[in-house]
């Protein structure tokens, strides 16, 4: 055996404390950030075959089904997004008489805020890229009046990021009655946008937009819409046809699933507190929220949070199997977070009288990138046995940073709100977060099952206590001190600038890790090791400040940003995008 390999397996291991192997949770990891899970987006294919995935694993360990009328599912209302309603329609009639019938979800798909219930008839254009400033002019003055304009999506090579609903705006001041994007906004991307606002049009009234996909269009018209891509500057033409185009989106409303499973305590007294480990097996699917790429790829989530998930589930096989535990220890895997921690609020409004049960709640949220042996546990504060009980805990190897405030943006903070003690495990940010770059090869799998164990021995001490742990009523519940009603994160944030920050403990200012890919942030020039001093003129002490700021402003505004490089300051002026 190699001496790091020994090393590594040595470190997994908590000497005389709870071990989670390696192989209790890499696989997990593995399976729900593979392409077959699409993401696992709330309310959406891939989410479901998650969520019954782990189902699955909880009852082949012998875990108690703890939802609904006996199931392992606890559902709860959502409503997030847009689907197509039943009143959608798209055909074009060419000059020599030829018809053509567009199928929705497989040849075009109507753009949010499209006009709902409005029909729009009229000659065809095709527009270049849709674009109209002094840099890149696709219209020229043109008319477009009773027409609908045919744009390519995405922009030109070297030409700045332009969202469909600027396209739209545009066409619009031209005349047009309608628009059509068509192809792919990048070379990677789908064919056809997803239905979320960030990839919609803006409120114009009696206004109708959607997109094609090439392929139809060239059917249909005979116009190469991937060969006009490849010019310079694809040159406007009339398509030789008429279109008739209908559409109707309505909210896309369902029932969300927790996951929820338990192991009964088998004192006569202490059965009846609960000990709560969680995480949430959400992630953004093709980055129809939160994206920090504005990518239309699969967003796999392998860290955030396939790995908490894996946590949990590895740390239920250890103690399936190693029995005894003299409270109920439950175990719960949350839908919604990635849109305002909606599952585990369900859950925690759902059942208050658990809630008075619950002697604590350890969640797990992106453990899967250990660097150096640093592990951030936040919620230090909300019960004065932390103290003691992470004192117990054997971490061979680990640099653990306890925080005393609990942080308001996983789920942990739900049950914190509600005077349970809580701990949150994180390895920290990266410039994956939020984007199709987060995939299983990243991830450090013998630090994710050597958190993995930490956490289970926080269990066990947890449970080998005389009685209920204590709620602090002082403690931090929110982002820092002085918060006792912090806020879930605002999962309608509007703009994107794709700062990467580093989330541990900082004396001036925001420290960057990095900035994502294709972002304006990207664009700036920002880079890991810049420290952001001062934002749209509001000066920053901390990662909220800068949170507050970026809240001030809208998509396509353009802010001074100041910073720190080198131990030289530098001003630079960023234009701020519509988040996807």
């Amino acid at each position: 055996m190699a001496l790091n390999t020994l090393f590594a397996l040595l470190a997994v291991a908590s000497s005389g404390g709870a071990t989670i192997a390696v192989e209790d949770v890499a696989p997990h990891d593995k399976e729900l950030s593979s392409a077959k899970y699409e993401g696992r987006l709330t309310l959406s294919r891939g989410g479901t075959l998650a969520g019954d995935y782990i189902a699955a694993q909880l009852k082949a360990m012998g875990v108690k089904p703890g939802g609904d009328d006996g199931t392992y599912f606890h559902h709860f209302p959502v409503t997030f997004g847009f689907k197509p309603g039943a009143d959608n329609s798209l055909q074009l009639t060419t000059t020599d008489g030829r018809t053509a019938e567009a199928k929705i979800d497989r040849d075009f798909r109507p753009l949010v805020n499209s006009a709902s219930g409005t029909t729009v008839k009229g000659p065809l254009v095709f527009m270049g890229y849709g674009l109209n400033d002094e840099a890149y002019d696709d219209y020229r003055g043109a008319d477009l009046t009773g027409k609908v304009a045919v744009v390519l999506r995405g922009s030109p090579a070297g030409y700045r990021a332009v969202s469909n609903a600027e396209k739209a705006a545009i066409a619009r001041a031209a005349g047009a009655s309608g628009l059509l994007v068509v192809g792919k906004a990048r070379p990677n991307d789908p064919e056809l946008p997803q239905y979320t606002r960030g990839q919609g049009i803006g409120q114009l009234e009696g206004f109708v937009a959607a997109a094609v996909t090439s392929a139809w269009l060239k059917q249909a018209t005979g116009f190469d819409a991937d060969a006009a891509r490849t010019a310079a500057h694809p040159e406007p033409r009339d398509l030789n046809a008429t279109v008739s185009l209908r559409t109707q989106l309505e909210p896309n409303t369902g029932m969300g699933r927790n996951v929820i499973g338990y192991l009964p305590g088998n004192d006569p007294v202490l059965k009846n507190e609960l000990i709560i480990v969680g995480a949430h097996y959400d992630h953004l699917g093709y980055g129809e929220v939160g994206s920090t790429s504005g990518s239309s790829l699969i967003h796999y989530g392998a860290d955030d949070n396939a790995s908490g998930t894996a946590g949990v589930l590895g740390i239920a096989k250890y103690f399936a199997t190693k029995g005894g535990n003299r409270r109920t220890i439950v175990f719960q895997l949350y839908q919604g977070e990635e849109l305002g921690l909606l599952g585990s609020q369900a859950w925690a409004k759902a059942f208050p009288e658990k809630l008075q049960r619950t002697s604590a709640m350890i969640n797990l949220d992106m453990i899967g990138r250990l660097r150096d042996g640093r592990l951030e546990v936040y919620g230090t504060s909300t019960s004065p046995a932390w103290q003691e009980i992470l004192k117990k805990v054997p971490m061979p190897g680990i640099k653990p940073q306890y925080a005393p405030q609990t942080r308001a943006d996983s789920d942990h903070y739900s049950f914190a709100a509600r005077n349970v003690p809580v701990l949150f495990f994180f390895t920290g940010m990266h410039p994956q977060y939020h984007n199709e770059g987060d995939v299983f090869e990243l991830i450090n799998t013998q630090g994710l099952a050597q958190v993995a164990s930490i956490a289970a021995n926080v269990v066990q001490e947890i449970d080998a206590r005389p009685t209920k742990l204590p709620f602090d009523p002082q403690s931090i519940v929110g982002n820092r001190a002085g918060d006792r009603q912090g806020s879930p994160r605002d999962s309608a944030r509007r703009v994107r600038i794709g700062f990467i920050p580093d989330m541990t403990g900082q004396t001036e200012g925001v420290v960057l890790m990095g900035a994502s890919p294709g972002s304006p942030a990207e664009r700036a020039g920002f880079k890991a090791g810049d420290v952001i001093l001062e934002f749209a003129g509001k000066k920053l002490s901390s990662l909220e400040d800068l949170q507050e700021a970026m809240m001030a402003v809208k998509p396509g505004d353009k802010v001074k940003v100041r910073f720190r490089r080198d131990g030289k300051e530098q001003e630079v002026e960023i234009q701020t995008e519509q988040r996807g």
